[in-house]
């Protein structure tokens, strides 16, 4: 297994490093199935810099799915992947996403006096 760190995946989407961009795309096309994988604090980060850069909520969650598309790439846990899909649908912080996630996958609750986050997850919650 390889831990891949959210500059490597910056450098490979946003190609503003060329040569970096070209090791990781090597990286990623050569590296054995499932070997490489994104934590849940890496793909927190990613989202976080990458909303900084002004990209939106379904762009970024494009990024994670393409990453994804990879045979190298390890697919996400179940609650990665249910936080990406809330977050490509609302306009919640990934955190937010992430915790609604976890509480729907692990059949949990969430205390928190976040109104939207709880709004959201109420609503989540009814549709399961």
């Amino acid at each position: 297994m390889i831990l891949v760190d959210a500059n490597h995946v910056l450098r490979w989407f946003l190609q503003d490093v060329p040569a970096q961009a070209a090791q990781v795309e090597r990286l990623l096309q050569s590296s054995a199935p499932n070997c490489l994988e994104l934590t849940s604090v890496t793909v927190a980060e990613l989202t976080y810099v990458l909303r900084t850069m002004a990209y939106d909520h379904a762009q970024i969650a494009g990024v994670m799915t393409g990453l994804c598309s990879f045979e190298s790439v390890r697919q996400f846990s179940p609650v990665d992947a249910r936080a990406l899909e809330i977050f490509s649908n609302t306009v919640l912080d990934y955190e937010d996403c992430f915790l609604i996630a976890q509480a729907l996958v692990e059949n949990g609750d969430i205390a928190s006096f976040d109104k939207k986050l709880l709004k959201t997850f109420e609503k989540l919650q009814l549709a399961e």
